[in-house]
């Protein structure tokens, strides 16, 4: 393809700065700039600019493009202003404007004829503007400074970063920031203030919030030769050959109300077998009986006394 300039033009004649030499069947091709207005439905207008071209034989249809309007998207947090992501989307830190006062904005919203945002989608069913309202963010997050590489040199590292973000329900306005609602999700610091076991052997612990929680399982255990178990002290026993351990048979091993064994009675005193009219009466006869005794003791001792007075008179 050898391309010529056109260094004038009068009447129907172009003269170009060169000669051009045609294959069969080929053709020359004339481009002239061109510009539209176009009027919109609510009056707006839009401007249109592309080439026209020209053939020998017929007009070739050539795409216009329209000048829109432009949004510019800057992001700031807590009053800093955020740069757009890099190439390998490994940062996002706060920048520093060349020019004081501006900043990279993260993206460029264009808009058809100053209203509707360009290739805008419609619910088929409504009619109404479609958004998506689940959104995911892929990127790749760069881990550098290790020494195992070869020759002890740093080698860096990319990880894949994912995000899904669902944005149903939330909603967007063109105004400052302000606080509208405020909703705690969290829990003050507290304090273990109760420890109790309930009758299935959980020991629950609960806070001074009022939050609980499960710390432990007590569990009973069974065991046919109850006699063969070795005291140690304080009301505990250790288990020996004679009366077998968790795998041995007779013993059951079980949380509490399961497989034959009892419940646990928390906060509670074990019920007395003593009969206590008939160990009062037995006291009572043991009492009568010291009291005889000790008056015989004293019937002694007076006789004896004036048995030793006669003997010395």
């Amino acid at each position: 393809q050898l391309d010529a300039k056109v260094l004038s033009v009068s009447g129907k004649t172009l003269t170009l700065d060169k000669e051009v030499t045609l294959a069969k069947d080929d053709q020359i091709v004339f481009y002239q700039p061109v510009t539209y207005t176009v009027m919109t439905q609510d009056g707006s207008k839009v401007q249109m600019t592309g080439e026209h071209k020209r053939s020998a034989s017929a007009a070739v249809p050539q795409l216009f493009t329209a000048i829109t309007s432009q949004v510019e998207v800057y992001g700031s947090l807590d009053g800093t202003m955020f740069n757009a992501l890099d190439s390998r989307f490994s940062s996002d830190t706060a920048i520093t404007p060349t020019i004081q006062g501006v900043y990279k904005p993260l993206a460029t919203m264009q808009f058809w004829g100053g209203q509707n945002i360009d290739a805008l989608r419609f619910d088929a069913v409504s009619g109404k503007p479609a958004f998506e309202s689940k959104v995911q963010l892929k990127g790749i997050v760069t881990s550098s400074g290790k020494t195992n590489g070869p020759g002890g040199k740093p080698i860096s590292e990319d990880h894949p970063l994912e995000f899904n973000l669902d944005l149903t329900g939330t909603r967007h306005f063109a105004t400052s920031f302000s606080v509208d609602a405020n909703y705690q999700n969290g829990s003050p610091t507290a304090l273990l203030s109760n420890v109790t076991i309930d009758e299935q052997g959980k020991l629950v612990g609960s806070y001074t919030d009022g939050r609980e929680f499960l710390a432990g399982q007590l569990v009973l255990v069974h065991f046919a030769a109850v006699n063969g178990l070795a005291p140690t002290g304080s009301n505990t026993f250790q288990t020996t050959a004679m009366s077998g351990n968790e795998i041995s048979e007779g013993v059951v091993v079980g949380k509490p109300g399961e497989r034959g064994l009892g419940e646990i009675k928390a906060a509670a005193l074990e019920g007395s077998n003593v009969d206590l009219a008939a160990e009062l009466v037995k006291l009572l006869i043991q009492q009568r009986m010291y009291s005889a005794n000790s008056q015989s003791i004293r019937a002694f001792d007076e006789a004896l006394t004036q048995s030793i007075r006669m003997v010395g008179g």
